[in-house]
């Protein structure tokens, strides 16, 4: 069935891509090849877009900045040294990826709207130096004169001819773009739009993939500026403004966020219907809005987007969703007000999970192997005089304690008693107010999350984080790709380093799955599973990490008398087989009692008792804290 369903979109993908190449020798007016031309130069700008907003899931509203880095790059490049087509479009991929790359780290700790004013703040910047900044642009009145796109051996002179430019421009752009959000990279991307803290927990450097996501779109969006000087000869700072950071939007929004095809789409209509409606004047505008009204109206997802239409419209063949693939694409609230569970993948992740096709890979590492261990006599982890407030609010007052190698250690305590804050706390997820963490040797008080789980301390949550719009096979993916370290230019060239990297994880992601009992769900959704299953899914992409210690926080949260059951029993082969290190957080008590050497009891953020399970139950004070009174 999937290959069947492979065979025919690329047939599909061939079938247009034959048709954009024949169609301008077949119609012979200049003003449609124009046109033509406008739409693929539209469309590529809107697939890089698409990456950071659809895969993303930021709202980039000064990405039109960066295309006219790229635009006033090519022009002054041509202007002033000649350089010809393909210098200055190099050139201008170059520095609008290195403005992006340079603005990305300070904002993208940012999140939603502030991210969006942010980006919008850039993009103005842009706008107003070029206005700005006579001596260099021009300001207002533009730079004539820029040569034609000169490729050495053929200058592109005609419409037509810079048609065919553009045409090469956005497939090369979209092999771009797909390459990377098939790649574990892609994942990365993906999982940290879906919960970036739940990313963050596996090791996902959230910043650095999304850096690397805008950098990749601002560096197409600076070519598509250099193409367009050289097409028009002439540049201005128009055409950058926010209205078309808005223009892109809508075609993203229009066309399927998170699809491959979507954006294209979304470019030719978007661009077409204005000149549709020409002969309409003063009404030309309303037709056009309720247009695009009816359109997000009856296909919210956008017109490629997976997912139910309003009345039960549906395209064909988008019914359901690919094995291993993600489902729906984004709506735009969605990414714009809470990324997490927005769908993505339009089927070309599948490539991560099905890239076979390889060089003789080394060996893969036994996937739930763990580190060396800490030296004999040492802890794993020290917390000395942990203190945390929350504006004047004491959660965690002057806690100490230590886990060994090897060892379980249950946190426990009445509802409040600073449990999940301490985890919290050593997890990297909040900085104490005063004290210090110290895991494997290392102070680790103050660190990141990501950089905390790189080290060996990774945990789950007490509401399960899962990655909801990928499958379960792709959520433990996500989190084995931390390892392999792969470059950008190794995913975009799909190097021998590359393949040897997707056979790795593929051995070691179905080893995984197999020894938890997940390979029979593996291609569902992970959101579709049973609490249970969720909650194991949480814990084997915990897992696959590596990780020399594991915080569990409340992971029998919601579950009944069998499933907690079958929770402690899982527990305890973690242990068995793997020797990590863990704490528990946990309220069933029974499951406590089973699986912990010792206990911690924490009551309004302090410890009150510490000890042996069958000791520490049996405590006045843990007594006195469960039930209240003198008990």
């Amino acid at each position: 069935m999937r290959s069947g369903n492979y065979r025919t979109q690329h047939a599909l993908t061939a079938a247009v891509i034959a048709m954009a190449v024949i169609a301008p020798l077949v119609i012979a007016d200049a003003y449609i090849h124009r046109l033509m031309a406008t739409v693929v130069l539209a469309a590529v700008l809107a697939v890089s877009m698409n990456l950071v907003l659809g895969y993303g899931g930021l709202l980039a509203l000064g990405h039109a900045g960066f295309y006219g880095i790229g635009a006033y790059t090519a022009a002054l490049l041509s202007l002033h040294l000649g350089a010809p087509f393909l210098v200055t479009a190099l050139a201008a991929a170059a520095a609008a990826a290195l403005v992006a790359w340079l603005v990305a780290r300070p904002i993208l700790h940012l999140r939603g709207h502030y991210f969006a004013m942010a980006m919008l703040a850039i993009g103005e910047i842009v706008v107003q130096v070029a206005y700005n900044w006579d001596s260099v642009t021009r300001g207002a009145s533009g730079l004539p004169g820029i040569s034609q796109p000169d490729l050495i051996v053929w200058t592109a002179v005609t419409h037509r001819d810079n048609y065919y430019l553009a045409l090469v421009l956005l497939l090369v752009a979209m092999l771009a773009v797909r390459r990377f959000v098939a790649s574990p990279l892609g994942l990365g991307l993906i999982a940290a739009r879906d919960d970036d803290q739940g990313a963050a927990s596996v090791g996902i450097g959230v910043a650095q993939t999304r850096t690397l996501a805008l950098a990749l779109a601002a560096g197409i969006a600076g070519v598509a500026g250099a193409l367009y000087a050289h097409y028009i000869t002439f540049v201005s700072v128009e055409p950058f403004q926010l209205e078309q950071t808005i223009a892109l939007l809508a075609m993203v929004a229009v066309g399927g966020m998170g699809t491959t095809w979507g954006p294209v789409v979304g470019a030719a209509l978007l661009t077409l219907l204005p000149e549709v409606l020409r002969d309409f004047a003063e009404l030309r505008m309303v037709i056009y809005g309720a247009l695009l009204m009816l359109v997000v109206w009856l296909r919210p997802q956008g017109l490629l987007g997976r997912g139910p239409s309003r009345w039960g419209l549906k395209l064909p063949g988008r019914t359901r969703p690919e094995p291993s693939a993600a489902s729906d694409a984004p709506a735009l609230a969605s990414v714009v007000a809470a990324p997490a569970g927005s769908p993505a993948l339009d089927g070309v992740a599948t490539e991560v999970a099905t890239a076979t096709d390889v060089a003789p890979a080394r060996a893969a590492p036994t996937v739930l192997t763990v580190p060396e261990p800490a030296p004999t006599g040492e802890s794993l982890l020290r917390v000395e005089h942990l203190t945390k407030d929350f504006a004047g609010l004491r959660a965690v007052s002057d806690v100490s304690l230590e886990v060994a190698p090897g060892e379980i250690v249950g946190l426990i305590g009445p509802n409040g008693a600073g449990k999940s804050t301490i985890i919290n706390l050593i997890s990297g997820a909040h900085r104490p107010t005063s004290g210090r963490i110290w895991f494997n040797g290392q102070d680790i008080t103050n660190s990141e999350t990501s950089r905390v789980a790189r080290a060996g301390l990774v945990r789950t949550f007490q509401h399960i984080r899962l990655f909801r719009s990928l499958t379960v096979r792709q959520n433990v993916e996500a989190a084995y790709q931390v390892r392999l370290g792969l470059s950008l230019l190794s995913v975009m060239t799909r190097s021998r380093r590359y393949r040897e990297a997707m056979e790795e994880m593929r051995v070691a992601v179905d080893e995984a799955l197999a020894l938890f009992g997940l390979e029979g769900v593996q291609h569902q959704l992970a959101g579709t599973l049973s609490y249970g299953d969720q909650r194991r899914v949480e814990i084997v992409r915990a897992l696959v990490t590596q990780p020399r210690l594991l915080l569990l926080d409340e992971p029998a949260a919601g579950m009944n008398e069998a499933e907690s059951a079958e929770l402690a029993q899982f527990l305890r082969e973690i242990r068995q087989r793997h020797s990590l290190s863990i704490i528990l957080v946990e309220h069933h008590l029974d499951v406590v009692m089973e699986v912990c050497d010792r206990l911690i009891v924490l009551d309004h953020g302090t410890v009150i008792a510490s000890g042996r399970p069958d000791e520490v139950v049996r405590h006045p004070e843990v007594l006195r804290a469960y039930l209240g009174g003198s008990a």
